[in-house]
Parts: structure tokens; sequence; C-alpha cells
């Protein structure tokens, strides 16, 4: 299953995530968030360019993924090109019209992935209105409206999904989640897991031996 990792931004640390083997890696383009990529071209060094990637193995050559909230179709379509971005998420309350006019624009070959908040089962259901213009979904899992902030999200929601359109499951994941994460592979559709901000030592800069040891354990049992 595919494993992403969200919010890199400094050179060094997307060398040593890339090293992992992780099969996505997410480039944050909101100004308002610390990890925001700034408007350079990838080949100052600031992304993993095509010939740093090309040093490595084969299987350790990620897609990049481009995180978006809210924004301008043409902001997203400079950025595709400008830093030859796979896949574009989107995470605000983008419009099914906007996925459709961005299908439209780019080459078909860069996927669509919208970005759905899950806290019950009800959530689940606002796919089904981007569901023919999203190539993928990523759905964001969160304790229970008014839950206690010490409850972990409850994974096994999407085993309600019934959708085609196939999914990355997310949310704030510990080390305490992987024995019901491991049990993933069997929900309908799902391909993978994001992992985000729970793996940080500061804004854009991942703990490596943290992020190696969860995605070691992942492996271990399958995922």
């Amino acid at each position: 299953m595919i494993i992403k990792v969200c919010g890199l931004r400094e050179p060094e640390n997307i060398r040593e995530v890339t090293a992992l083997g992780i099969d996505w890696i997410g480039f944050v383009f909101q100004q308002q968030s610390p990890r925001y990529v700034k408007m350079i071209p990838s080949g100052s060094g600031i992304m993993p360019d095509r010939p740093m990637l090309s040093s490595l193995k084969a299987k350790q050559t990620p897609k990049k993924v481009g995180v978006f909230i809210d924004p301008m179709a043409q902001d997203v379509i400079t950025r595709v090109y400008t830093f030859n971005l796979d896949i574009v998420q989107l995470n605000g309350k983008e419009t099914p019209t906007l996925l459709r006019n961005l299908r439209r624009t780019l080459d078909n070959n860069v996927k669509l992935m919208k970005t759905i908040s899950v806290g019950c089962s009800a959530d689940i259901a606002i796919y089904k209105d981007y569901a023919d213009c999203a190539d993928y979904f990523l759905f964001n899992v969160m304790p229970s409206a008014g839950a206690d902030a010490m409850l972990r999200p409850d994974w096994s929601v999407l085993k309600t999904y019934d959708g085609e359109v196939p999914f990355l499951l997310g949310g704030e994941m510990t080390q305490d989640d992987i024995p019901a994460l491991c049990s993933i592979s069997s929900y309908a559709r799902c391909m993978g897991l994001d992992l985000g901000n729970a793996f940080e030592l500061a804004a854009g800069v991942k703990d490596l031996p943290l992020l190696s040891r969860f995605v070691e354990q992942l492996r271990a049992c399958g995922v």
C-alpha cells in the first residue's frame, strides 16, 4: 500500500525521507502554513528535482503531491508545471466545478485528490459530489465532535465507504494506532496512509527515527 508523507520543505530532510522508500511526498502551497514551499524553481534544491531522484533506486522514486487550500485554478496550474507535480491535493472547500476545470486543463497524467474530513460515517457521503472528477480521496479521520481529547480517531468508520474511487486514510496517527491501521488492507478501495504533522521535529522537518520506526512497523504487518 502507498505511504504518503506530507509537509516537507527542507532539501536534506526531503532526501532523507525519500530514502526511506516513501511512495508519495507532499508539499504545501498555502502561504499561511508554516510548511509553505515558496515559489522557486525545482532546480534550486528546495524540491527533489529529477536529477536528484534519478540517483535513487526506482522503487524509491516518490510521486510529488502539491497540497492546496481553496486555490485559484491558475495558481494550481502554475505550480504543477513549475514543480513537476504528479498529484494535486485539494484540502479546502473546493467545488466539483473547480476539479472539473482542472481536469480539462491539466495533463491527464496529473491526478486530482480531494480531502474530506470525517468525524462520523455520515461525513463520508460528501464524496458523492466529487465521484466523477476526483482520481483519489483523502479521508482525514478525526475524533467525533465533543469527544475527549485523549480519544483516538475511529479508523473503522471508513468501512462504510461504498464508492469506487480509491482513497488514502489520513488523521493524527501515532504508534498506538498501528494495530488498527494494519487492518486497513481489508477496507474496500483503501490504497494507503497519509502521514503528517505527528512525525515532525519542527514545521516542515520530519523526525527521521520516529518516521522510520513507524514505517517499518507498518510494512511488517503488510501495509
